[in-house]
């Protein structure tokens, strides 16, 4: 359908959708920040430009598991970094020390510095403390878990991450994701009720994250699904798998 009414257009006023579209409709409403297609839109090739000091700072980061890297140019001045970093931490460390290149290089007066080390040091505390502060120590009176262990052992499914098996083991409930592109280790403990605690283990860089996991089990003890916030982006929202088998 869209197709035919593009042809349509083209073919009755002689010229390209995009500009027809644009004339006639983005313009008069003054939409000039709408385009047809990206190659109308400055994308800096991908790359993120800012401003440092009044100084256009063009960049990007780069990150894999248990590595770092960081690129920066500045035009004005015709000067760049790059910088590499086999742990997850030199995120931090690239970054102070690119602002304190940077700092060198624009003659910036030591009295008008900021506390480079100390600044990025609070910023990662600050995740890390994020990271710990959900609730995940069991309280003093726990919920039983209302079926047997045995039973939450199975095949659970979602479209974007596939599936997960857990298995009983040593009174914990394990899944071993080691066979996707950025392998992962999830074993469950039981925090209260429905809930359990998860540790999340790379594979690659041998990092463990603590997760709030909890399990939809209907009154008659089916078992329906079971959710782990598994993106950090979304923070505590639940990435929800369906039991399978």
């Amino acid at each position: 359908m869209y197709p035919v009414a593009t042809h349509l257009i083209e073919t009755v006023t002689g010229e390209s959708y995009s500009d027809f579209v644009s004339e006639n409709i983005w313009k008069p409403l003054d939409m000039l920040k709408t385009h047809h297609d990206v190659n109308s839109v400055d994308t800096s090739l991908g790359l993120v430009v800012e401003s440092y000091r009044g100084h256009v700072v063009v960049g990007h980061d780069g990150s894999f598991a248990g590595f770092k890297a960081l690129m920066r140019y500045l035009p004005g001045q015709d000067w760049g970094v790059v910088i590499f970093g086999n742990s997850d931490d030199a995120f931090y460390v690239s970054q102070i020390l690119f602002h304190q290149l940077v700092d060198d290089v624009l003659k910036v007066p030591q009295e008008e510095r900021t506390d480079w080390p100390t600044c990025w040091r609070k910023y990662q505390l600050e995740e890390e403390t994020d990271e710990d502060s959900q609730d995940l120590v069991p309280p003093e009176s726990p919920e039983p878990l209302p079926v047997p262990l045995e039973i939450l052992s199975g095949t659970y499914f979602n479209a974007g991450y596939c599936a997960l098996v857990l298995a009983r083991n040593e009174g914990e409930l394990k899944a071993d994701c080691t066979d996707r592109g950025m392998p992962f280790n999830l074993t469950f403990s039981h925090l209260s009720g429905k809930g359990f605690v998860v540790e999340y283990e790379d594979v690659l860089d041998k990092s463990i994250r603590k997760l709030k996991a909890e399990f939809k089990i209907d009154e008659d003890g089916t078992i329906q699904g079971l959710g782990i916030p598994l993106c950090e982006r979304m923070k505590d929202e639940m990435i929800w798998f369906s039991r399978r088998s």
